[in-house]
């Protein structure tokens, strides 16, 4: 059975995401003639938060050690959301 998901570690990792997210659209609203920049740069950086979000939700800050900082910010392979069940019906 899969450990249960540490709320207050999910809820930590996806405020810094949130705020990176903000900062994106802050960015792009205050200088559109980089939207190049701020999609590759600003949107990367979320979706690593989120994905760093999904991967250390279980095992909250000892996932530092249990990963490398490249599985912390990949995406997940256990894919959390439903797919793998879904596969299976």
């Amino acid at each position: 059975m899969a450990e249960p998901i540490q709320t207050e570690w999910l809820e930590a990792t996806l405020t810094d995401a949130r705020e990176a997210l903000d900062a994106a659209i802050e960015e792009l609203a205050k200088h559109p003639e980089e939207a190049d920049e701020i999609l590759q740069d600003r949107v990367a950086e979320v979706y690593a938060k989120l994905n760093y979000a999904v991967n250390t939700a279980r095992c909250g800050a000892s996932g530092l050690d249990l990963f490398s900082e490249d599985e912390l910010l990949a995406y997940p392979r256990a894919y959390p959301f439903g797919q793998a069940e879904d596969e299976a019906a």
